[in-house]
């Protein structure tokens, strides 16, 4: 395995410990309380207001997911050019594939892609906004192999897991009962 390009000291790139001067910065803040949020009740009336609140509140997208996207598109964009996905048509399962290996190698334990170091889960999500960009411009082709019976199967897999669920419980309390 190769050493971690982000952390040289800690020699592991699965599970890399952020650099010093992250730790610093993070130490920083360690003791300060998040700001409480500010109750709609008790703001002062303000006459923007009005015509704020019909707007989309994007401040509701945290920022450090905001920040991981970001990464994973800045890596993009070095690549590729910026909004590329706008000017030439892409292939949905090119980016549906992506964002399942990111996830997955996610999911295994790996935070990082190996190449770039970019945060597997904010690839995850510039692959999700890269497919909804590109259809909001017309530019997606939807190569999706559609089946109503497969998106059928998966919901009525919901009944299923309740009756197993229900089963164990079942079990569990017969086991209970016998013991005592």
């Amino acid at each position: 395995m190769s050493r971690c390009k982000l952390n040289p000291c800690c020699g592991n790139l699965t599970y890399c410990e952020p650099p010093e001067q992250y730790s610093r910065q993070a130490q920083q803040f360690q003791n300060m309380p998040d700001a409480p949020a500010v109750a709609p009740a008790s703001r002062p009336p303000n006459p923007k207001q009005a015509f704020g609140d019909k707007k989309p509140p994007l401040a509701y997208i945290p920022l450090s997911a905001q920040l991981a996207e970001l990464e994973a598109l800045f890596d993009g964009r070095l690549k590729y050019d910026p909004l590329n996905w706008r000017d030439n048509p892409v292939e949905a399962m090119t980016y549906v594939e992506a964002a399942i290996r990111h996830l997955q190698l996610w999911k295994v334990g790996e935070e990082r892609t190996r190449d770039t170091l970019v945060q597997n889960l904010g690839a995850v999500k510039a692959c999700c906004s890269i497919l909804i960009d590109a259809a909001a411009h017309g530019t997606l082709i939807d190569n999706r192999r559609h089946s109503k019976i497969e998106a059928d199967l998966l919901h009525e897999a919901e009944a299923w897991v309740a009756r197993l669920k229900e089963m164990q419980a079942e079990r569990e309390k017969a086991k209970a009962a016998n013991v005592r």
